[in-house]
């Protein structure tokens, strides 16, 4: 099984390591599924972190040293309603066939 994590999951894994959002990761590393990101939501996380808990950057280093970054390709439409900013999260995690997306938005046409 495929999971797209998206900014949110990122950053608060990193931010709270003992929570929810790392125990998804932490699972993937076991193998129980393989936990994907796109550049785009990284760099995303990575400057939340920065402003907000610089701290804790090592620990997204870390996290992500597992995951599989993928691209967003650029084709495809949004769903209606989709914030502009959101499209590229949206079109990589369509773009690599995850089987679940953890996003912190609803994707009304996925």
């Amino acid at each position: 099984m495929r999971l797209f994590l998206d900014a949110n999951v990122l950053f608060t894994a990193a931010h709270n390591p003992n929570g929810k959002a790392a125990l998804v990761l932490e699972l993937a590393t076991a193998g129980l599924w393989q936990a994907v990101t796109s550049a785009y939501a990284l760099e995303e996380a990575r400057r939340n972190l920065e402003r907000k808990y610089p701290d804790s950057l090592p620990e997204l280093d870390k996290r992500v040293a597992e995951i599989r970054l993928v691209v967003d390709s650029g084709r495809g439409n949004c769903p209606e309603g989709l914030v502009e900013k959101d499209c590229p999260i949206y079109r990589a995690a369509r773009g690599c066939q995850a089987d679940v997306v953890e996003l912190a938005l609803t994707l009304a046409a996925w």
